[in-house]
């Protein structure tokens, strides 16, 4: 069994995300890409990132566009497990 997890702190160019997730989702780039900067800059946040609940731990009304941009894009998927 393979759990995805989504990693918010790799190293990606955040400009190039923030303008594909607002094309996709109809969400504010330039919101989108404030949002994730100050995410990768939490240090609790960064601290925790190697648990697999960190999303959990992200405050959904300060990050917003990130964490419903989040949500759909799991949604997209009926499951996170690969079953043989």
């Amino acid at each position: 069994m393979y759990v995805v997890h989504f990693n918010p702190f790799i190293n990606v160019d955040v400009s190039c995300i923030a303008e594909q997730l607002s094309a996709i989702f109809s969400l504010d780039a330039g919101r989108i890409e404030i949002e994730i900067v100050t995410l990768q800059n939490h240090l609790h946040l960064k601290d925790s990132q190697a648990a697999s609940n960190v999303w959990c731990l992200v405050d959904t009304e300060k990050y917003s566009g990130v964490c419903t941009t989040t949500m759909k894009y799991t949604s997209l998927f009926g499951s996170t497990c690969l079953c043989e």
